[in-house]
């Protein structure tokens, strides 16, 4: 995860895609997973979360923190319509992984442009 301005968290993220599906692969590194909300609007995809900072335990000296705590939310816009019904989500290891199934017309809604040459 990164930091944000404010002290939230960005997860890391990558999307890609092939003919049926969009796929998404977000670093949640120490993420539980009923802290992470998942929703589609329309085509934009948006990522919330929460990482909780672990509480101090008595008489230990903190020496050196690098860890990231705080909220973030993540929004990355879809290029192609999917069946929100059909999405389906998991969190294993702390990568979330996302699968997105196109519509019909999205998986067939491309055309080639052929390239004429000059002269």
């Amino acid at each position: 995860m990164e930091r944000c301005s404010g002290g939230a968290v960005e997860p890391a993220v990558d999307i890609s895609e092939n003919n049926e599906e969009v796929s998404i692969n977000a670093e949640l590194p120490g993420m539980k997973t009923e802290d992470v909300y998942v929703e589609v609007a329309g085509e934009m995809l948006t990522i919330n979360g929460e990482k909780k900072e672990e509480k101090e335990k008595k008489g230990e000296a903190i020496h050196w923190v690098e860890r990231s705590f705080g909220t973030y939310s993540r929004s990355s816009s879809l290029t192609r319509e999917i069946q929100h019904y059909k999405a389906g989500a998991r969190n294993v290891d702390g990568v979330l992984t996302l699968r997105l199934p196109k519509t019909e017309s999205s998986k067939t809604n491309t055309k080639k442009i052929d390239i004429r040459p000059v002269g």
